[in-house]
């Protein structure tokens, strides 16, 4: 943090070092800068605190620079914000784009979440779950290691979804993902034309396959090639309700390698919402600025 808030200093900035010891405080003392007319926060962290700070900075005019310091850092990957600490000050500094986030709502309950980058369920969510408590391996090898421990528990879930105003089909998938941006899971390309300013939601599904067949699939989803399998299907809509069709237990959704509820689940595109300093849309093919 020292070699930050020298860089920031530096480039003529005189920052103020704020700490939070949860993820309610993240929240929390945002939402106390806004009310304080502050127009700036650089988040030093991975996606989760991105996605705690959304919770706040959603519908504000409190701009977001981020210095991507977590595991799997998709959100800024998805905005095309550099991996380096230099360059993602430098980005940190410059104007804001109002970006696009995604409105959880749990229809059971009624409580909502903001979500940045992607919402996913099945065995991406459990894939995520185990990734959070494991310690080893770092970085993104995490999510590799998570899915290797996980795939022994493939499992396929009974679903009906409805898109926008059509009538809702039932549909078999071992996982979903509905994406405002096209990372997740550590680098994974799940939604390569996933657009954060165009106000639509991009939706894959994996329909059901066994666990060879998803292992050798999953590779191809680094790159974006997935699409093409016969088991993958996409869609494109502003809203989508998701209800689970049997199961006694509970389908848990995250979002932004976060937690934000359980099936049934309503998504629908929060416009514009959220100024991001220097965030670009991603081009499949286009060159990652990392390390």
């Amino acid at each position: 943090m020292s070699s930050i808030v020298r860089a920031l200093r530096f480039a003529g900035r005189s920052p103020e070092h704020l700490a939070a010891r949860s993820p309610d405080e993240v929240t929390e003392r945002l939402r106390e800068l806004i009310v304080a007319g502050e127009q700036r926060v650089l988040l030093v962290g991975g996606d989760g605190l991105v996605h705690h700070a959304a919770q706040a900075a959603a519908n504000s005019p409190l701009t977001l620079g981020i210095v991507p310091t977590g595991t799997g850092n998709d959100v800024a990957r998805g905005l095309c914000i550099p991996t380096n600490v230099a360059g993602a000050i430098g980005t940190a500094l410059i104007d804001q784009v109002a970006i696009d986030v995604l409105r959880v709502r749990e229809l059971n309950s009624g409580e909502q979440r903001f979500v940045v980058s992607v919402c996913t369920f099945g065995f991406s969510g459990d894939v995520n779950a185990r990734a959070n408590a494991l310690r080893r391996p770092r970085g993104r090898f995490r999510y590799t290691a998570a899915t290797m421990l996980e795939i022994r528990r493939l499992r396929t879930l009974s679903l009906s979804i409805e898109l926008d105003d059509e009538p809702a089909v039932e549909v078999d998938e071992t996982l979903m993902a509905i994406a405002n941006t096209p990372f997740f899971g550590g680098g994974m390309m799940i939604a390569p034309r996933a657009d954060p300013t165009d106000g639509i939601l991009d939706i894959c599904g994996i329909g059901k396959v066994g666990r060879m067949e998803l292992l050798r699939v999953f590779p191809r989803v680094f790159r974006g090639k997935h699409l093409s399998h016969r088991a993958v299907t996409t869609h494109r809509a502003e809203r989508v309700v998701i209800r689970q069709r049997g199961g006694d237990k509970p389908v848990a959704v995250w979002g932004d390698g976060e937690p934000v509820g359980h099936l049934p689940i309503e998504i629908t595109v929060v416009a514009g919402s959220l100024p991001v300093a220097g965030a670009r849309v991603f081009k499949p093919g286009a060159p990652i600025v990392k390390l």
